[in-house]
C-alpha cells in the first residue's frame, strides 16, 4: 500500500463478507455478479473517475463484469492470475483435465469445512492454488485471516459458470496488464492465455520465481511491474 499510496489514492477494498468479517457461508448474498455490484456502486460514492483497477485470482472475475457494466468507471485494469473465467477456456482436453482438478480441489475442500475440518480443507486448497506447503509455513497471523475467509470459496465453480466470453473482453477499451508468476499453477496461465487473446489492448508481464500470492512472497518486482504500467496510462 505504500508503494502505491506514494503516487496514488489507493484504497484496499474488503468486499462483502470478505475479511475481517468473519463469515460462515450462510445467505445467498456472495458471488461474482454482487461483488461487481457492490465494486461499482463502492467507486461511484467517490465520484473520483475512471479509477485504476489491480486485482487478483478471482478479483479478475469481479473487475471484468464490473467494467463490462460500468466501463466509464474504468481507466485501467491490472489482473493478476486471472480466474476463474471458465467460458474463456478453449475446449481441449489438457484444459478438461486442468479443470476436473480444480473441481476436485474445491470439492474436497468444501468436504473439509462441512466436517468442521477448516484447517485441513484450507490445505488443500492453499497448496493447490499456490504450491505445495504453503499453508503449513504460513506465518499464524496470515493462517487466521485465511480461516477468517474460508468460505469464501463455498461458490467458486458456481460463479465459474456465469458466462464472459471473449466478445465481452474485445469490447473493454482499456490498457490492461496481465501479469503471473513464472511458477504460478498452470490453470492461471491457461485463463490468461485466453484472456489475453480476447483484449485489444494488453501487456503481460512474469514475476520470476514467483507463485500465485507473488504481491505478497515478491513486492518488489510485482509493485516495478505495476507502477511502471500505470505510470505509462
Amino acid at each position: 500500500m505504500k508503494s502505491f499510496g506514494s503516487n496514488y489514492r489507493t484504497i484496499s477494498i474488503s468486499l462483502r463478507h470478505f475479511y475481517p468479517e468473519r463469515w460462515t457461508g450462510e445467505g445467498n448474498d456472495f458471488s461474482i455478479r454482487q461483488h461487481a455490484k457492490d465494486l461499482a456502486s463502492f467507486i461511484k460514492q467517490f465520484n473520483a473517475g475512471p479509477v485504476h483497477l489491480v486485482v487478483h485470482s478471482r478479483g479478475t472475475d469481479v473487475a471484468l463484469r464490473m467494467a463490462k457494466t460500468h466501463p466509464a468507471l474504468v481507466r485501467s485494469m491490472v489482473l493478476v492470475d486471472p480466474a476463474p473465467l471458465d467460458s474463456l477456456l478453449p475446449k481441449t482436453p489438457a484444459s478438461d483435465a486442468i479443470m476436473a482438478g480444480r473441481k476436485d480441489q474445491l470439492t474436497r475442500t468444501l468436504e473439509q469445512y462441512q466436517r468442521g475440518a477448516i484447517d485441513q480443507g484450507l490445505e488443500i486448497f492453499v497448496d493447490l492454488a499456490v504450491e505445495p506447503d504453503t499453508y503449513k509455513n504460513a506465518p499464524a497471523p496470515l493462517k487466521q485471516v485465511w480461516r477468517d475467509n474460508a468460505w469464501s470459496i463455498k461458490n467458486l465453480l458456481v460463479d465459474a459458470q456465469e458466462p464472459f466470453f471473449c466478445a465481452d473482453a474485445s469490447r473493454l477499451d482499456v490498457p490492461v496488464l496481465l501479469v503471473t508468476g513464472e511458477q504460478s499453477p498452470p490453470i492461471y496461465g491457461l485463463m490468461l492465455n485466453a484472456l489475453q487473446s480476447c483484449l485489444p489492448r494488453k501487456e503481460k508481464a512474469t514475476i520470476p520465481n514467483a507463485s500465485h500470492a507473488m504481491a505478497r512472497t515478491h513486492p518488489g518486482p510485482f509493485n516495478a511491474a505495476v507502477l511502471a504500467f500505470l505510470a505509462r496510462h
